[in-house]
């Protein structure tokens, strides 16, 4: 008896289908006069289908990055987390949350339509930049010879691990647009020219258009593109000079465009995700900043 062939393009194109659908009724019910309750309905539907196609290990919410010393980042459409460790300091009443730094595995800026006047793009790379470039918060790096459960390889020794990066914990950005709008290329040349890989999101991702990604140039357009071509960590690539952003659809048909681009984004997140190790989440640091605080403004009495 000839087996069945799970088509697993159509199961993406229903993925993708719900976010279109979420846009296509936030705009049925908000029209245009509040844009940024169409974007919340939008933003919830995404999340909610990253988190079910991730594994329990992970957490998938938005909101805050907090660090050790409790300084704060941006709020965040998305942030996924380590879902073994602690990693949410607190919920507010509207569903914001705060993640411990070291448990962030990626954030992400999901947005229902582009406007080029809106300028998300330069925006989401002030996000990154803050994060990654500037370090205006800040996480232990995980060593490459780090196993995991607090244990690590003695000196001298080191794991043969594909890829090869410096460290283990580099933070994963990307955007997911809906619908691509008025989107032209033109629009972020400038800025993709300016700012260093790192400060760039490393994958951005319009449904209905293809996706920005890093790739050696050498690639022939008519070639197969796939994870081994594409760097999706290029700040770790000592020879970035040779590579180039690009905007590519790797969807065989108008049919299948927007699961095609979702499945390729998914495939880019889980990939990072398998890669990346983190430590365990340490709450000390942070509760360290509070006591030490109380005891300098003086709230104590003498008891004995």
């Amino acid at each position: 008896m000839k087996l069945e062939k799970f088509e697993i393009e159509k199961v993406f194109q229903m993925d993708a289908a719900e976010m279109v659908a979420a846009r296509e009724k936030a705009i049925l019910i908000h029209h245009t006069r509040d844009i940024d309750a169409a974007g919340d309905e939008v933003e919830k539907v995404v999340r909610n289908v990253i988190k079910r196609k991730l594994p329990t290990s992970y957490y998938v919410g938005h909101g805050h990055i907090v660090d050790s010393q409790l300084n704060s980042s941006n709020e965040l459409d998305i942030v996924i987390a380590d879902n073994l460790s602690a990693p949410v300091l607190m919920n507010t009443a509207n569903g914001t949350e705060y993640f411990i730094f070291e448990s962030v595995y990626a954030i992400g800026e999901i947005k229902s339509t582009y406007y080029k006047s809106k300028n998300y793009i330069k925006d989401f790379i002030g996000v990154v930049s803050d994060l990654k470039f500037k370090n205006k918060l800040q996480r232990e790096r995980v060593p490459t010879n780090y196993l995991g459960n607090g244990i690590s390889l003695g000196g001298g020794l080191r794991l043969d691990r594909t890829p090869v990066w410096p460290y283990m914990n580099p933070l994963f950005s990307f955007m997911l647009f809906v619908n691509s709008g008025d989107f032209s290329i033109e629009d972020i040349q400038e800025i993709y020219k300016e700012r260093k890989a790192i400060e760039l999101p490393n994958i951005i991702c319009f449904l209905d258009k293809g996706l920005i990604v890093n790739f050696r140039s050498n690639v022939e357009e008519s070639k197969s593109i796939n994870l081994g071509t594409i760097d999706l960590i290029p700040e770790f690539n000592d020879n970035a000079l040779k590579n180039e952003w690009h905007l590519i659809n790797i969807s065989n048909s108008d049919e299948n465009v927007i699961g095609s681009n979702f499945s390729f984004l998914y495939l880019a997140i889980i990939n990072h995700l398998k890669s990346s190790l983190l430590k365990e989440t340490n709450m000390l640091p942070y509760l360290s900043n509070i006591f030490q605080s109380n005891i300098v403004d003086g709230k104590f009495k003498k008891v004995a």
